[in-house]
């Protein structure tokens, strides 16, 4: 009877849809049921009456019987249709099942192979029209009740529970690897776990233009599986939030990691897409203790080297009470690594022997000092001059063969919050009990073969890092405990510092003139009046704002060398042989050549000869110094090692001769540690470990201690977001330093496949417009060449110091000086002393040491501090 009920509910339903009121017909044709005419003459008489009845009442009580027995009447021909349809079920032996599988499969063929179809009825002629009709019906409000959707939810959910056991949608496991995480194998395992679920989300989720041949959505299809990976993992952590937490976790650490603000995270969880904010925060400490269990092991491998900074800026305290107030913080922020360059079997103390001195013949004879470099030197030059060309004229010039460099991803750890403040010698101390005795969990013993008496640490830091660890190990010389006297550990300069001093060299050197009635044309002064800039004291200048300006000043000057050389030549004037020239390769190397020798040489720095003009011998000594820097910059961006060690002998009478002694006797201990003193295995260790590449990409290395501090850049956001009473910089500093290296790890996960692409470059401004104008002021004062002795002569003219031969004048008592503080005999502490006190290092006071310097200098601390 449910069949029956059904399917004359279905041919009524098609009947008044489709056909319209052509039912009686239909059944008369098709059947030749008598029964039907009779039917139809009882409507009639029934429509009769009822017209007769309205036309003598009108009132509402005769209105509700007409409508009572006009659906009694209809309930009758239902049941009367319903019965013929039965009927003729059972006289042809059909079910329901077969009739509804022939009503949208069967199209007959006769002998001819011509294809029959229903007559008389156009819109179930064919079986395609036949099934639309069908999808049309089943769409009904009426029938949809009765569909069999239980059996497909049935399977989703069955479906669902199997991909909750799966890696990338089950329970998130927060000590995994995230290097073996590769979100692309999500979408295989929901299309081939789930494959019902997933169908039907592509269906549903996908453009509806996607079956079109003019649709090109190759790129759109792949945006449609992140889409369907967001769904079924929200899906899956609706149903299970324990067991099924996988991306809802990883969002969580993404955007707390990010400093995400807690209201969009308390936004996010109610919309289902992550948890809480407190739930958040017990990830991240799950992440922190795994990380801290994590460093220990990490530091056992004997690639692995030291770099550590303080960290010292104004904590404030909006609301104060007893013992909570607003105080200076000094913290010491470390980082672990592994140098792929350190020998397999790691480094040990043997490679160093502390009782050779520093001979001065080495830094004498050495190629950037006496010159004889097999043209390096002039190399080097030419690269920086093309480069500063191709600045403004990057089609004028054939392009460099840049050279492929091989690029290692730096491994590294970030060591949790150190409290102790390593700006002191007893903070030092402590600094090295945190980090070898609790985060690396070593054990200092009375032994003397314990993992202290034979391997060789090295550690990178700032001078004021460096000095301290040698006064430490000149004062515990004679300690019993090997892990007291720190023979295991050598400090080694970092080069971002060295940077940093190497730029306020330059400044001391080419500020500009005390006495303002000089004319002074070559100088940072005079620049920065020409180009408008903000700062106007040396005392209060920071690295973003000098370093751009120190690559405009060269580039400006140079370039209007080049003009001055094609003037000589006679090209200028000609725009024809200008173009024609171009693609001569031997007449421009002829320029760049001219360009050289007129300003980049040692005759060009000295100015011994009195006829040259002053303003001329200072720009080339401006020129020069700032070479300088730009080698250093080059050589740390591309990782050559073989240029770093070149610098380090010309920077010891560059610091000395511009007043720089604290740095100047940090590069002579640099020298020593690239001597003899050393194995060369050792040696090359020190220079190939200042360097770290954290991206794993040519030409992105930078030095260790501008690594590190760009790691403490996480703490600086983490403050700003989140720091309050309860969550303090305790908290902030001891999660987000152990935390840091596995969300930089996630972020580049996440961005790489579901973010945009973004390449972290600082997006820099054209300055093309200020080096035309500055170059435009040089040439028309006449500045970039030479000048007359009768035009010099009348005027009060400025020159610069000449640091080299100040620095070269003292250098043999600076060497000297050192071998007797630091080079170690057999049988006593220091080589020429005496006593312990004697020994230590009485030339440089502790309050002498320039801790503020960084600051002043160095962008990332300066920020942090305003930020704060």
């Amino acid at each position: 009877m449910e069949n029956e009920e059904d399917m004359g509910n279905e041919e009524d339903m098609e009947n008044e849809e489709d056909i319209g009121n052509e039912e009686d017909m239909e059944n008369e044709e098709d059947m030749g049921n008598e029964e039907d005419m009779e039917n139809e003459e009882d409507m009639e008489n029934e429509e009769d009456m009822e017209n007769e009845e309205d036309m003598e009442n009108e009132e509402d009580s005769d209105s509700r019987e007409t409508i009572t027995s006009k659906k009694t009447a209809q309930r009758i021909r239902d049941h009367y249709t319903l019965q013929a349809i039965a009927d003729l079920l059972r006289d042809n032996k059909w079910s329901i099942q077969k009739f509804l599988q022939t009503w949208v499969s069967a199209d007959a063929v006769d002998s001819n192979n011509t294809v029959l179809v229903i007559e008389h009825h156009p819109r179930w002629k064919t079986s395609s029209r036949r099934q639309k009709v069908l999808k049309k019906a089943l769409r009904s409000s009426e029938l949809l009740q009765f569909c069999p959707s239980t059996d497909q939810c049935s399977r989703i959910k069955s479906e669902l529970d199997c991909l909750s056991s799966t890696f990338y949608f089950g329970k998130f496991d927060y000590g995994l690897d995230l290097d073996s995480i590769d979100f692309s194998q999500a979408f295989t395992t929901m299309e081939s776990t789930a494959p019902f679920f997933f169908t039907l989300l592509h269906e549903i989720m996908r453009n509806p233009r996607f079956s079109w041949k003019s649709y090109s959505g190759t790129q759109r299809s792949a945006d449609l599986y992140k889409r369907i990976y967001m769904v079924i993992s929200l899906v899956c952590f609706s149903r299970n939030k324990k067991s099924s937490n996988f991306l809802s976790s990883v969002l969580d650490i993404y955007l707390i990691g990010s400093g995400c603000k807690r209201r969009v995270l308390e936004s996010l969880s109610g919309l289902g897409v992550c948890h809480s904010y407190s739930q958040a925060n017990r990830s991240m400490r799950h992440l922190a203790e795994n990380a801290r269990c994590a460093i220990a092991t990490f530091a056992q491998n004997p690639k692995a080297y030291v770099a550590y900074d303080n960290f010292n800026f104004k904590n404030h305290v909006r609301d104060e009470y007893l013992g909570h107030k607003s105080s200076m913080v000094n913290l010491t922020t470390a980082v672990v690594m592994l140098c792929p360059e350190i020998p397999s079997n790691g480094l040990t103390q043997s490679m160093h022997n502390p009782s050779i001195k520093l001979d001065i013949r080495d830094v004498f004879n050495s190629s950037a000092i006496y010159g004889k470099d097999d043209g390096v030197g002039s190399a080097i030059t030419r690269g920086l001059i093309v480069d500063a060309i191709k600045r403004l004229h990057s089609t004028s010039v054939l392009e460099l063969q840049q050279i492929d460099t091989h690029a290692c991803k730096t491994e590294f750890y970030q060591l949790g919050s150190i409290p102790e403040n390593e700006g002191t010698i007893e903070g030092t101390i402590r600094v090295h009990d945190r980090i070898w005795l609790e985060h690396f969990n070593i054990q200092a013993s009375e032994n003397p073969d314990d993992d202290f008496s034979t391997r060789l640490w090295l550690l990178h830091g700032d001078q004021l890092t460096t000095h301290h660890i040698r006064r430490v190990q000149t004062e515990r010389f004679y300690e019993q405990r090997p892990y007291d006297q720190r023979k295991w550990l050598m400090a080694v300069p970092a080069w971002f510092h060295i940077q940093l001093n190497l730029m306020k060299t330059i400044v001391r050197t080419h500020w500009g003139p005390i006495d303002q009635r000089k004319v002074a044309p070559h100088t940072l002064e005079a620049d920065i009046r020409t180009l408008g800039r903000s700062f106007s004291s040396r005392d209060n200048i920071l690295y973003h704002q000098i370093q751009p300006l120190l690559a405009q000043s060269f580039t400006s000057r140079v370039v209007a060398l080049f003009y001055s050389a094609i003037e000589t030549r006679g090209y200028l004037p000609e725009a024809a042989l200008f173009k024609e020239w171009r693609e001569n390769v031997q007449n421009w190397d002829d320029l760049i050549s001219k360009c050289r020798l007129c300003a980049f040489t040692e005759e060009a720095w000295s100015g011994n000869n009195t006829d040259i003009d002053p303003a001329f011998t200072t720009q080339c000594r401006f020129l020069q110094e700032i070479e300088w820097f730009l080698t250093i910059q080059h050589a740390v961006k591309s990782g050559d090692i073989g240029l770093l060690r070149r610098a380090v002998d010309l920077l010891i009478p560059i610091f000395y001769g511009a007043g720089q002694t604290n740095y100047g006797q940090e590069m002579i201990y640099y020298r020593w540690l690239l001597s003899p003193a050393n194995t060369p295995e050792l040696q090359h260790a020190i220079l190939a470990s200042g360097l770290v590449n954290w991206q794993g990409k040519a030409y992105h290395n930078k030095p260790v201690d501008l690594g590190l501090e760009h790691l403490n850049g996480a703490c600086k956001i983490e403050m700003s977001s989140y720091k309050n009473s309860t969550h303090d910089i305790d908290i902030i500093f001891d999660r987000v330093c152990l935390t840091n290296t596995w969300i930089r790890k996630l972020r580049n996960q996440v961005e790489s496949l579901f973010g945009e692409v973004i390449t972290g470059a600082h997006t820099v401004a054209s300055t093309q417009q200020d080096i035309f104008t500055l170059l435009r002021k040089i040439q028309s004062e006449n500045f970039s060449m030479p000048r007359a002795v009768n035009i010099w002569k009348s005027q009060n003219i400025w020159i610069s110091e000449n640091i080299l031969t100040a620095g070269m004048d003292v250098l043999d008592e600076k060497i000297a000086l050192f071998n007797k503080q630091y080079v170690y005999a057999n049988n006593s502490i220091v080589m020429g002393y005496s006593s312990l006190e004697e020994a230590i290092d009485t030339t440089i006071a502790l309050d002498s040491l320039e801790e503020t310097q960084d600051s002043i200098m160095d962008p990332t601390i300066t920020v942090v501090d305003n930020a704060i």
